[in-house]
């Protein structure tokens, strides 16, 4: 499978992707996130500057070659039980630990994410929990978990994000991107 151009966003420029700066407990466990989406980039660009108080970030972008043979790469084509399972030993249990290469799959933005809690708190069942994440519509992402795979990615090109004054008398963020 290839994936052309990857982004990542970032409070750093990020010319080599490595996994010693991966979070635990994201989605698809630790592991270098890109999308192919640049709104996606820059939407995680902005919550590392809110999360870290930066006044700046970054969307990297990374050529991807074509991921050899020897790759485990997992695709999830859809939010269906077996994705929303990873999602949750991911995020929750500390024994667990995949061996992908690489996973691609939809994203568990904030919506989805609020819909995985119901479903953890036992305020959903599971049908209803799948049934409600059939209705978003979510982007994608490509998370690299091998130092082999992270070293596939070839940093093209970086877009910095400034973070605009927010106008008296409101309480949004407004970011631009600067080339």
């Amino acid at each position: 499978m290839k994936l052309k151009e990857l982004k990542h966003g970032s409070i750093e420029i990020v010319k080599s992707p490595d996994l010693a700066h991966s979070r635990k407990y994201l989605d698809f466990g630790k592991g270098f996130y890109t999308t192919t989406n640049g709104e996606m980039a820059k939407r995680w660009a902005t919550i590392k500057m809110e999360r870290e108080y930066s006044n700046e970030g970054y969307v990297n972008f990374y050529e991807n070659k074509e991921f050899p043979p020897e790759f485990k790469v997992k695709h999830f084509t859809s939010m269906d039980e077996e994705w929303l399972d990873f999602i949750i030993n991911n995020r929750n249990d500390l024994a667990f630990h995949h061996d992908y290469d690489v996973v691609i799959g939809p994203t568990a933005d904030l919506d989805v994410v609020k819909i995985i809690q119901d479903y953890e708190q036992g305020i959903e069942n599971k049908k209803q929990t799948l049934d409600k994440l059939k209705t978003k519509q979510v982007g994608t992402q490509i998370s690299f978990h091998t130092e082999r795979a992270v070293k596939h990615l070839k940093y093209i090109k970086h877009l910095k994000i400034d973070k605009s004054p927010t106008p008296p008398g409101t309480k949004q963020k407004n970011y631009g991107i600067n080339r």
